[in-house]
């Protein structure tokens, strides 16, 4: 790509995204740690202190509860932080060589239901917790031979599993989905979406409506599931190019957004999105950015349609809140340090905040934006000093309107690229509460 078509393209997403040097702050960690209250994090704690531990996820509820899960030895583990401070920790699954744990899923709903999905041994295990209770186990039938799964919830506590069986042959496996109650703490029978399809993502509104994409032969597919059987017919959206980092978010009202990373004719990676109100139709594809980086996770929040992205690309790291498919309504855009952004995480919560969190140079940082506000308060969390020397890597974010956590993985810098290589650690949770004014 030549200097001037990188020009190009960075004048065009600074336009895009509306960055006005006069409402654009760029919030410098060290800066941030000794200004932003609401980013004011606590020290943060180690919850597994081998440095055997992979994929920690998080998840916050409107009480202030806190879940943590992680897979240490093919072992799925979980946490509960207690609003008034206590914890509680189950192990979730056993494992052992033949039939350890190979990914897991966490997601919870605003009253503290969640669910846990994993795989080993090529099948599918999932628990479910009611709010203020343990997870006890449910299985949906026939979920084997799990290549790529997702999970969603919705404000009742209503959950979808969707997942790519794998295919003995060259064609990727069938989409399958199935429904499960936190409540009744069992799962339905998996319906088929559709015969073959890549890398799954769902989300699901307050009414029990599903809406799952992935990917298939250069196009990203999507299709809604009724909670009541049948499935709407498939939706499709073509690229130039290859599809990677698929995204979906289902707000409570069933506006729904859909984002993707794309190769552009020209070769560049882009960022890509449709959206749709609740009720209403898809609009057609937009692009957010190009010359893509990292793509996180969008977010859709209940506050008339309005949408969180963020992502990395050469105009910068832009945190942006939309109104419909393409106006800006708030940019919060936080420039941090000039190295290379990795690992991109993003959380909203029910009143339209949104909380980012991102891998620099080795270090665990955050940002917590407002409605409103026209930049995000930024903070470095991690690693953590008691471990020092070590490195952090892999962040996720969840927030509510109590809380924002952080979860990441660290251990020792024996090799500055044993993190990312071997995609293990130790887990470590950093929170900071917030203003209930």
């Amino acid at each position: 790509m030549t200097r001037a078509s990188k020009a190009r393209v960075a004048g065009g997403l600074a336009s895009h995204l509306g960055l006005v040097a006069a409402l654009v702050a760029c919030v410098c960690p060290a800066a941030a740690q000794a200004t932003s209250a609401a980013a004011r994090f606590s020290a943060p704690r180690v919850l597994d202190r081998s440095l055997q531990a992979r994929q920690p996820r998080v998840a916050a509820t409107e009480s202030g509860e806190l879940i943590a899960t992680w897979i240490r030895q093919g072992r799925v583990f979980a946490i509960r932080r207690l609003p008034g401070g206590g914890v509680l920790r189950q192990q979730l699954w056993s494992g052992g060589r033949r039939s350890g744990a190979a990914q897991d899923l966490l997601v919870a709903a605003p009253d503290g239901s969640a669910i846990v999905a994993w795989s080993a041994g090529g099948r599918m295990y999932v628990d479910t917790r009611r709010a203020g209770h343990g997870f006890a186990r449910v299985a949906p039938g026939g979920a084997n031979r799990i290549a790529a799964m997702t999970v969603a919830i919705d404000s009742a506590g209503g959950a979808v599993v969707a997942w790519e069986q794998a295919s003995s042959g060259r064609r990727p496996g069938a989409i399958r989905l199935a429904r499960c109650s936190t409540v009744a703490s069992r799962c339905t029978a998996p319906v088929t979406l559709a015969s073959s399809g890549l890398q799954p993502r769902a989300g699901i509104d307050d009414g029990g409506v599903a809406t799952v994409a992935w990917i298939s032969d250069r196009a990203v597919i999507a299709r809604d599931v009724p909670p009541r059987g049948g499935a709407a017919p498939l939706q499709r959206w073509r690229t130039a190019g290859g599809v990677s980092g698929i995204h979906v978010s289902v707000a409570p009202d069933g506006a729904t957004t859909i984002g993707w990373g794309a190769e552009a004719p020209s070769g560049d990676r882009i960022a890509r999105a449709v959206y749709r109100p609740g009720g209403g139709r898809f609009s057609k594809p937009f692009t957010l950015g190009g010359d893509l980086v990292g793509f996180s996770p969008l977010t859709t929040a209940p506050i008339g349609g309005s949408w969180w992205a963020f992502f990395t690309g050469l105009g910068g790291t832009p945190l942006a809140r939309y109104q419909g498919p393409t106006r800006v309504v708030q940019d919060a855009t936080s420039n941090v340090e000039s190295g290379p952004i990795d690992n991109l995480a993003l959380s909203g919560d029910l009143g339209g905040a949104a909380a980012a969190a991102w891998e620099t140079d080795s270090t665990v940082n955050v940002a917590l934006a407002a409605p409103g506000a026209t930049s995000a308060n930024a903070a470095r969390v991690g690693p953590t000093r008691g471990l020092s020397p070590s490195i952090g890597a892999f962040p996720q974010v969840a927030i509510s309107s109590r809380v924002v956590a952080v979860v990441w993985l660290e251990r020792p810098p024996f090799d500055p690229l044993d993190v990312s290589r071997s995609g293990s650690g130790r887990v470590v949770l950093a929170t900071a509460a917030r203003s209930q004014g």
